[in-house]
């Protein structure tokens, strides 16, 4: 982190008489198949509560990503031929955004140090991870890389060849024992999008491509996606150092993130637009049975703490469960008048059964995209 200059390192000695400066705890969040990420807790300190919030929040706009990557797909005119996906991640995510010199001394983390050494503090020059204004500072940039990208596919712009196209060429293989995807019958839909598909969206840091077209238009479309992150985020040259990293992750578009596919994980979510079904991969839906048996029957209480993780998980799944909704809404309220300790109940168990029946008949077959997108009502009055 310091070699690319996104950080940097003093001795505690050297900075505790400095007036204004915050040193904060580190923390860790878990992530699967990664090594754990190192955060900054700034809410011990008092940092996040009292940094004035002069950040657009409106740009967060992830919350319904996925239902928009749905819908799209769901309108695209079969005529067209099959929708591709390609997915672009941007490496370091918010250190790619730089912070005001005089307020990175708020933003100190201690450092593990051996016994009687003097302490070390990092300071941070680009958006920490845990601070409140981080995530909608980030997202705006990436926003405005999503809306320029729909711009110049709408204008039919024609870029240049990327430096990266070879390397976004790699193709990966989600599961070697799935078969060939089978056409699915296309939905009989009131209103599908006026000629081929092309269309840009992000969650965060992830930027995902649908198109339609011949093999020239599907490239294009990569190009241009490519070429407005970099008006964004901008491009590493040759007056960089050897520790510059190419803000579109480089190691992700070598797993198969960047090839033109029909079959990808978006979002978490394994997508299939040649047979029009959403299912879960399997990791999550083992990590979904796991989390409804730590509720069996015979459980009478639980910690808040436990609930919440119920609850946010089944959330982001529901999207592909029809008839999760209502099965939620009683747990929702029970959390919302809850106190530390969860009395559980007949009917939290009886709502929990009902997500296990669901559960198991997603896993047995996937979900079309046409139970999950509304359609334009055939009556209004």
């Amino acid at each position: 982190m310091c070699q690319r200059h996104h950080t940097f390192v003093l001795p505690f000695s050297a900075v505790k008489h400095l007036p204004g400066v915050e040193i904060s705890p580190p923390g860790v969040i878990d992530q699967r198949d990664r090594r754990p990420r190192t955060i900054s807790d700034l809410t011990y300190s008092g940092v996040n509560q009292s940094t004035v919030d002069l950040t657009v929040n409106e740009s967060m706009q992830f919350g319904r990503a996925l239902r928009r990557i749905l819908l799209n797909i769901y309108r695209a005119d079969p005529r067209w031929g099959p929708v591709y996906m390609l997915k672009a991640d941007i490496s370091d995510g918010f250190y790619n955004i730089w912070v005001n010199a005089h307020g990175s001394r708020r933003l100190g983390l201690i450092l593990p140090s051996k016994q009687g050494e003097d302490p070390l503090v990092l300071f941070f020059l680009a958006l920490p991870m845990g601070w409140v204004s981080s995530p909608p500072v980030f997202c705006t940039a990436t926003e405005v890389a999503t809306d320029i990208a729909n711009k110049e596919i709408a204008s039919n712009w024609r870029p240049p060849p990327h430096r990266q196209e070879n390397a976004a060429d790699t193709e990966g293989d989600i599961d070697p024992a799935r078969g060939v995807s089978v056409q699915g019958n296309p939905p009989r839909i009131r209103q599908r999008n006026k000629g081929p598909l092309g269309y840009v969206d992000c969650y965060v840091d992830d930027f995902m491509a649908l198109v339609q077209g011949s093999k020239r238009r599907r490239r294009r479309v990569r190009r241009i996606l490519f070429h407005c992150i970099d008006r964004v985020f901008r491009a590493p040259d040759d007056k960089d150092g050897k520790w510059t990293k190419d803000k579109i992750s480089l190691k992700k578009l070598l797993k198969g993130d960047g090839s033109l596919t029909t079959l990808k994980i978006i979002l978490g979510w394994l997508v299939d637009t040649v047979a029009g079904t959403i299912e879960l991969p399997p990791h999550r839906v083992e990590r979904l049975f796991a989390m409804l048996d730590s509720f069996p029957i015979g459980r009478k209480t639980c910690p808040k703490r436990d609930l919440h993780k119920l609850i946010g998980e089944l959330r982001s799944m529901l999207i592909a469960i029809p008839g999760g909704v209502g099965c939620i809404s009683w747990l929702q309220e029970t959390l919302k008048t809850a106190g530390e300790r969860v009395y559980l109940n007949q009917h939290f168990h009886d709502a929990v059964a009902d997500f296990r029946w669901l559960a198991q008949d997603i896993s047995n077959r996937p979900t079309r995209i046409a139970e999950v997108v509304p359609e334009v009502p055939a009556v209004v009055g």
